[in-house]
């Protein structure tokens, strides 16, 4: 019983979660400077990072059209929803991977990672089955329907020709998906000022 309590907690506030443990991070990596800053492969590392960035706020964004304020209660079963059952995790994966390179850290990036795949895995367990007490055999015959949990199967994909677009849920999405940019802008200027030695580092990481 505590474990369901446990996993409804961090289900439920899992955004603001995630948000406290980037602060946190953030913190850490305010007071530190990666080793391979200012080298070719950190710059490499940097537009690969941008580019993943980017590709994690549209996926968000377009997820966001497949999605309608009944989603609780009723099956999303077209467009991304066709090919990956939760295209909004994966695509915050993907944008949280492009933050770690863009400021150059292997350590960073392990660390994210591992707890990403610790932590949103209970989540993505909990709503399953929250969903299907909600919804019913409707969603529990998504579940068996061979659509991936998490990394997607593009030969699956099904979409409507026209979409019904809830501009709420959109905005609301790509608010939150501005996030990542935010981070990265955050680091960028972060790194600068290091540079010129307008604030302090205290210690190196790979």
């Amino acid at each position: 019983m505590g474990y369901f309590i446990m996993k409804f907690f961090f289900a439920k506030h899992r955004i603001f979660l995630s948000r406290l443990f980037s602060l946190i991070l953030l913190s850490v990596l305010l007071v530190s400077k990666p080793q391979m800053y200012g080298t070719l492969f950190y710059n490499i590392l940097f537009i690969i990072g941008l580019w993943l960035v980017l590709i994690g706020i549209l996926g968000r964004i377009f997820a966001s059209f497949f999605m309608s304020d009944n989603r609780n209660v009723s099956v999303v079963s077209k467009g991304l929803y066709s090919i990956t059952r939760n295209p909004l995790y994966l695509f915050s994966f993907i944008g949280m991977v492009g933050v770690a390179l863009c400021y150059g850290s292997i350590i960073v990036l392990g660390v994210l990672i591992i707890a990403y795949a610790i932590y949103y895995s209970q989540v993505i367990a909990f709503e399953e089955k929250s969903l299907s007490q909600k919804i019913g055999s409707s969603y529990i015959n998504y579940l068996n329907s061979g659509v991936p949990r998490f990394f997607p199967d593009f030969k699956r994909w099904d979409s409507d020709l026209y979409l019904r677009v809830n501009y709420k849920v959109v905005l609301k999405t790509t608010i939150e998906a501005s996030y990542f940019f935010l981070v990265v802008l955050f680091l960028i200027i972060m790194l600068k000022l290091q540079e010129l030695d307008i604030i302090p580092y205290f210690f190196t990481i790979l």
